[in-house]
């Protein structure tokens, strides 16, 4: 069982985000840069419903966990707000971006009850946590792609599964229920691909390109090529509702490693502006 947690230092000096940063792919680039948008907001929700249930971890082990899971999260929203910053320069209307996800998030903080939000955390995190691993096993963030960015997004996705069981362990002290996380789960899953779409799809529209045939080629083709969305994480998300699943039974911890090696993070000591 996976029990130490670390905080891997940010593996960039200062954010730079090229036009078209990922294999000159209008489509890809705008996918992670939508998912960018997203985190900031994202991780502060995961740790305010991390933070309701602390006081149910009955174990040292977790209760550290828990504290490391909030400084990563908190690193996260960190960076993604610098990156999040570069977008709103280059023109991308961030602030309705943010706007949005406030009022989603807010209308759910008010009207859903805390262990149900804690769900819909377990679920979100498996989902990154399946984004992760594939990131680090070369799919979605291949050499080839600006190097500074891909830096980024393979430390951002060590760390998805290096936390990825604190969550489903706090909940399960908590008295969560399996269907309380089916139910998050489906919301969750529909929830990402609706809002990650309509912000990758504003991006492409401000750049001139989302009524040209090719983009929709290369959307096809990010979804439900060879090495696309679909084939790639669809088995390991499905996983999720078999009643017995637990994220550290899929033991990829050894990816964590593999991230720092591609990283070489023992020797890094980045900041970013």
């Amino acid at each position: 069982m996976h029990t130490e947690l670390t905080i891997h230092p940010v593996p960039v000096r200062a954010m730079n985000l090229p036009k078209l940063w990922y294999q000159n792919n209008p489509v890809k680039t705008h996918f992670f840069n939508a998912l960018s948008t997203l985190f900031p907001q994202g991780e502060n929700f995961f740790i305010s419903s991390i933070r309701n249930f602390e006081h149910c971890a009955r174990s040292p082990a977790l209760k550290q966990q828990i504290l490391d899971f909030v400084t990563q999260e908190k690193n996260h929203a960190a960076i993604h707000k610098a990156y999040n910053r570069c977008l709103a320069r280059a023109g991308y209307d961030v602030a309705w971006m943010e706007t949005l996800l406030h009022d989603k998030i807010s209308f759910g903080q008010k009207h859903v009850p805390p262990l149900v939000l804690l769900a819909v955390t377990v679920a979100t995190e498996h989902i990154t946590a399946v984004l992760g691993e594939k990131v680090l096993q070369g799919d979605l963030v291949p050499e080839g792609i600006d190097p500074e960015l891909r830096k980024i997004w393979i430390w951002h996705a060590l760390e998805e599964v290096d936390h990825k069981a604190v969550a489903m362990d706090l909940f399960v002290e908590a008295g969560g229920t399996y269907w309380q996380r089916v139910r998050a789960m489906l919301y969750s899953a529909t929830g990402i691909c609706w809002d990650t779409s309509i912000r990758m799809f504003h991006m492409l529209k401000r750049d001139g390109l989302l009524f040209k045939w090719k983009t929709w080629w290369q959307l096809a083709e990010l979804m439900f090529g060879k090495k696309g969305l679909v084939p790639l994480v669809t088995w390991d998300i499905l996983r999720f509702f078999a009643p017995g699943f637990h994220p550290a039974r899929h033991n990829n911890y050894g990816l964590v490693d593999h991230g720092r090696r591609l990283l070489g993070l023992e020797a890094a000591a980045g900041h970013f502006p």
